[in-house]
């Protein structure tokens, strides 16, 4: 409502409203815990309506509080029919008949100072009578517009926030879990047991020194719970999922939280066999209960101990925790035909049931929120008002004869049945669809928080409780009558509700809140997250800073040489590329360098890099990818000046990747003497060795034969064999070049690749030598169920060839045939 648009004001404001309505009545309280600091109106007076020709107008400004507010008018409408302010106007002289007040709520900030009603009233509305009104809202012009205003206290930091660009850790200390889709109830969960901080640090106490995340739910947990302590952005839960060998959205389709809860905690036990912590969950999550069969006329009971680790509670027909309690512990009377044989006294009238002979430190309790309907044959969700308190008394559920005894020892000054509500678990939305999080009191101070994915913020009371008991369904006579903000409410109230519920002991509440220090963690889990939070916030730093700086991929001749694999040398398009098939000493450099830096200094760092004499010459050549992806060499890259930035240079030269040309003892090299040649590259192709290496470049004329390289060639390896040469085109296409070819003719340019081999036929009618060093035939025995790779062995054993060199073929005996 206030803006920082100075228009010049027109009118007058005056203290108070002409509208005979209280604030109160107008600005509903929102919530008993939000303080109400301040509340005011003022009144905006516009003499004359139809003066207001400019698109928009400033009322002159009134202080409330410690802020000025003034009122943004848009009297020709905010790009529509409608004239945009907040919050009443009325009629002059008429204020109590003539008025209309549209209420609505907003957090204003620095950034944000404007706001109000787009369509507060109609132009036409405003200006003349309509039915029901005899006059209009003008009285000669002249228009009264109030701001209410009532300034709260916020005890939670986040009422109306929109949060854009809002930070948990920053806010209120604590991150969230990202929502991986399918994760559901686990990151309510998971929150719920890291905030249970004595169960943390049993978690730590486990060895997992020497297992691996992905199949330790163990070590999975520990490191998940150090994360949510010491880093700064939300967690997944991929690394813990995978512990489960859940790893489908199927997997948590398929499962409720109880089974989740009671995978995760065989999990933990099984690890802690052995261990100074084994048994120390049944500790803090095992109760008893006693199931029960009492006759009533004769002195007989039959009863069964059992543990369980949480109880599943009915939610329909019922209003609050205490009902539910009471019906899980309801006698059944065994009476009529329905008698109980007593051992050695026959049938008898009995009473059937359950009690409880001791509770655990942390409760969990499961609301049967979602239950089968056989009537829509389906499961469907309970949106039932179901209450459930702050703090209960469960000594009334507790066996008599256990509770006379708890009560009547030295402790008999607190009460171990007293509990606290520690975590709320709710679920919004419907059996199909909807959404979990989750309501946590993390210590013993009176403060909740809300885990909702990502985001973490602190809240009032009222959103941990009466939000999230659900509500009964009301008469659609009363549902027509709901405005449309009163049945969006409804909705939501009707569809979110708590389905579990932590409560821990009160009188153990604060060591099982105990904080968790840095010295409860295993150290290996600290340094190796400690490492990886470290990494995550190097590669940000580089992206943050990517537009500083430019990476130069530098290759050179020696590469080329010692490569065997396609193209000049591996690089980081190559997808064919494979390690062993490139020397790791002569591996691509990156250069990363600032924009700023002037070329001088990179060719000097270049020279540094690759251990390049800077008195030496080194010519640099651009290169970029071809349509066919393969990475060549395409022109020589001149700079005028040395002096200039890189940031200039890269206006003018758009360079993918760089070569460094330079003279290299035991390379062939031919360089150009003009504008005319083109540049090869060779390799050669050793047949007996099975490998093809680069041999050197050569800059030719495009006139020139294939025979005047082949005679290069020769004369450098002292040899008289003819040479059969190819293009290297693309993987898995070479074309073979004839002699007599120019340059021109066999369409070879400026960065092409032609490998050579000795030339297989040497012009005679047998055209492969047989070497007479390997015997005509041979015998050995092996296994006819031998694979290949031992046949390989044995045979090269006697042909003297290494088993990789040869390809072994069936045959068939002609004599066979007949």
């Amino acid at each position: 409502m206030s803006s920082e648009d100075e228009l010049g004001s027109i009118g007058t404001v005056f203290p108070g409203s002409p509208i005979d309505k209280s604030i109160g009545s107008i600005l509903p309280q929102i919530d008993e815990e939000v303080e109400t600091l301040l509340e005011d109106s003022f009144t905006w007076n516009i003499p004359d309506w139809n003066e207001l020709t400019n698109p928009k107008y400033n009322s002159p400004r009134f202080r409330i509080g410690d802020f000025e507010w003034d009122i943004l008018l848009f009297p020709q409408g905010n790009h529509n029919k409608g004239v945009a302010f907040a919050i009443g106007i009325s009629r002059p002289g008429n204020g109590d008949t003539i008025n209309l007040i549209n209420k609505s709520h907003h957090r204003f900030n620095a950034l944000d100072t404007d706001w109000g009603f787009a369509n507060l009233i109609d132009l036409n509305n405003l200006k003349h009578p309509s039915k029901g009104r005899p006059l209009s809202f003008l009285n000669e012009g002249t228009l009264n517009i109030t701001a209410y205003v009532r300034i709260l206290k916020d005890p939670t930091g986040v009422l109306w926030h929109n949060f854009l660009n809002y930070d948990s850790k920053k806010v209120t200390g604590y991150v969230g879990f990202r929502n991986q889709g399918a994760t559901c109830y686990l990151n309510s969960l998971l929150q719920s047991y890291f905030f249970t901080k004595y169960f943390r640090k049993l978690v730590y106490e486990i060895p997992t020194e020497h297992e691996s995340p992905n199949n330790s739910v163990p070590l999975a947990l520990q490191r998940a719970f150090y994360q949510l302590q010491v880093s700064d952005i939300p967690l997944d839960t991929l690394e813990l999922t995978r512990s489960f060998g859940w790893d489908t959205a199927e997997s948590f389709t398929q499962h409720d939280v109880q089974e989740l809860n009671r995978i995760l905690m065989d999990r933990l036990e099984n690890n802690m066999k052995g261990t100074p912590v084994e048994g120390k969950l049944n500790e803090i999550f095992v109760g008893k209960m006693k199931s029960y069969i009492k006759c009533i006329n004769v002195d007989y009971e039959s009863a069964r101990v059992e543990d369980f680790w949480d109880l599943q509670l009915n939610v329909k027909n019922f209003k609050n925790l205490q009902e539910s309690f009471d019906n899980y512990i309801e006698m059944e009377l065994m009476n009529g035909e329905n008698q109980y044989a007593a051992q050695d006294y026959g049938l008898q009238d009995a009473q059937k049931g359950v009690i409880f002979e001791s509770f655990p430190p942390v409760l969990h309790l499961q609301l049967k929120r979602f239950e089968y309907d056989f009537n829509y044959d389906q499961m469907v969700k309970v949106n039932d008002k179901y209450e459930f308190p702050e703090t209960i008394d469960l000594s009334p559920f507790v066996d008599k004869d256990v509770l006379k005894k708890t009560l009547d020892s030295e402790n008999k000054d607190k009460n171990p049945y007293v509990y606290n509500l520690h975590g709320v678990l709710v679920h919004s939305g419907d059996i199909s669809t909807g959404h979990y999080y989750t309501l946590i009191k993390p210590g013993v101070e009176d403060q909740w928080y809300r885990f909702d994915d990502e985001r973490v913020w602190r809240v009032t009371k009222k959103q941990v409780f009466q939000e999230n008991f659900g509500c009964d369904r009301l008469p659609d006579e009363k549902v027509r009558t709901m405005t449309r903000d009163e049945y969006q409410n409804y909705i939501i109230q009707r569809h979110t509700s708590a389905y579990m519920l932590v409560y821990i002991r009160q009188e153990q509440e604060e060591d099982l809140l105990r904080p968790v220090l840095e010295s409860d963690v295993p150290k290996h889990v600290i340094t190796r997250v400690r490492e990886e939070i470290k990494e995550r916030e190097t590669k940000e730093k580089e992206i943050r800073e990517a537009h500083l700086y430019v990476t130069l991929r530098l290759h050179s001749i020696k590469e080329f040489i010692h490569y065997e694999g396609f193209d000049y040398f591996a690089h980081d398009g190559f997808r064919l590329f494979a390690e062993e098939l490139n020397d790791s000493g002569l591996q691509q450099i990156n250069l990363k360098v600032l924009r700023t830096t002037k070329l001088s200094d990179i060719f000097a760092s270049i020279k540094e890099t690759m251990n390049i004499p800077q008195e030496r010459d080194v010519k640099y050549w651009k290169m970029d990818y071809r349509r066919n992806s393969t990475l060549r060499l395409t022109q020589p890259i001149n700079f005028e000046s040395v002096n200039i930035t890189l940031q200039e240079a890269l206006k003018k030269e758009k360079k993918r990747t760089m070569q460094t040309q330079y003279g290299e003892e035991g390379v062939a090299t031919c360089f150009a003497t003009d504008n005319k040649s083109n540049l090869l590259f060779v390799k050669s192709y050793d047949p007996h060795t099975q490998k093809l290496l680069g041999f050197g470049h050569f800059a030719v004329n495009q006139l020139q034969q294939l025979s005047d390289i082949s005679a290069i060639i020769e004369d450098s390896i002292s040899s008289n064999e003819k040479l059969t040469f190819y293009e290297e085109v693309q993987p898995g296409t070479i074309n073979e070049i004839y002699m007599k070819e120019t340059i021109y003719d066999a369409d070879i340019d400026t960065g092409d690749i032609v490998s050579f081999e000795f030339s297989k036929f040497d012009g005679s009618s047998k055209e492969y030598g047989v070497s007479n060093e390997i015997p005509e035939s041979f015998e050995f025995w092996i296994s006819a169920y031998a694979p290949y790779d031992d046949l390989a062995r044995m045979v090269s054993k006697y042909a003297h060839v290494k088993p990789e060199y040869l390809k072994i073929l069936p045959f068939i005996l002609m004599e066979d045939l007949c």
